[in-house]
């Protein structure tokens, strides 16, 4: 649309400047010896508006290939981002749908682009501690740690509960207590804890 609007206003400044030449009288000289031309003044004040048309031109194309890798990286960026955020999406509708093998693959994915969401790690150590696969479970668990440290709370809680579901209550009593210093009123890992003292028969 705005090409058009600019096709128009050269086609009018065109036609203007045609009319306007009948009744100038004016001209133009330029002199590079032993050279020397001479222009109507509105024939040069036309050259010199399409000079300027075909610079701007010239400096937008430059411009844009200068910025081209820029844009193509951006780009990419922005696919890799979308299909994170899909594989996650899928996978979470897997593990809800209790289809643990396919959740796992899927999390997989996600966490196999760039950048990787932390909550595919937990997805598909979930859906490993589902089919009992404690080695990979773990190893998504030490995967998220590294890609959100900041999440210690619900790495925490996650590994506990997982812990307890093995009857290893001594180890998930290291991980609730840590969160409840986290936060002290955080009233499911009381609940986690009395499991835990359950298990240990205290």
């Amino acid at each position: 649309m705005r090409a058009l609007i600019w096709i128009v206003l050269l086609f009018a400044l065109a036609v203007g400047f045609s009319l306007a030449g009948k009744f100038d009288t004016g001209y133009a000289v330029l002199v590079y010896p032993p050279y020397r031309i001479e222009l109507s003044l509105t024939l040069f004040v036309i050259v010199f508006l399409l000079l300027l048309v075909v610079g701007h031109v010239f400096f937008r194309l430059a411009s844009a290939t200068l910025r081209l890798p820029e844009t193509v990286r951006a780009y990419r960026n922005q696919q890799r981002v979308e299909a994170a955020r899909g594989a996650l999406e899928n996978a979470t509708t897997a593990l809800l749908e209790a289809r643990y093998e396919r959740a796992e693959k899927l999390a997989r994915e996600a966490l196999n682009l760039d950048p990787a969401p932390w909550q595919a790690a937990l997805i598909a150590a979930q859906a490993a501690h589902e089919v009992r696969a404690y080695t990979r479970r773990d190893d998504y668990l030490a995967q998220a740690e590294r890609l959100a440290p900041a999440q210690e709370m619900a790495l925490r809680v996650t590994r506990a509960r997982y812990l307890l579901d093995e009857q290893r209550a001594q180890e998930a009593l290291l991980d609730i207590q840590r969160a409840m210093q986290l936060d002290p009123k955080h009233g499911g890992l009381q609940k986690l804890e009395l499991r835990a003292q359950q298990q240990l028969k205290n």
